[in-house]
């Protein structure tokens, strides 16, 4: 969806994933989504909102001890950072 440029409604559907997961234990599918949240925040131009979702995604990686969710995360954080940074 957020490929054809209907970010609200994507963004909307990554919000209800998260909250179906969220009394879960799924930290590392809950990160995922997260993290997919972030690249949609981001195509929409919401580079403030892309980089608390993709914290939070880093937050679940890291817990699960998910290595390469936690790179992915960086290294999308790395690029929302203002030059400089």
């Amino acid at each position: 969806m957020a490929g054809y440029g209907e970010f609200e409604e994507a963004d909307r559907l990554s919000m209800e994933a998260v909250q179906l997961l969220e009394p879960s234990d799924y930290v590392n599918e809950r990160a995922e989504i997260m993290f997919e949240r972030g690249e949609i925040l981001t195509l929409a131009g919401r580079s403030d909102e892309a980089a608390k979702a993709m914290n939070e995604a880093l937050t679940g990686f890291e817990r699960k001890g998910n290595l390469v969710g936690a790179t992915r995360a960086r290294k999308a954080l790395a690029e929302l950072a203002p030059p400089g940074t």
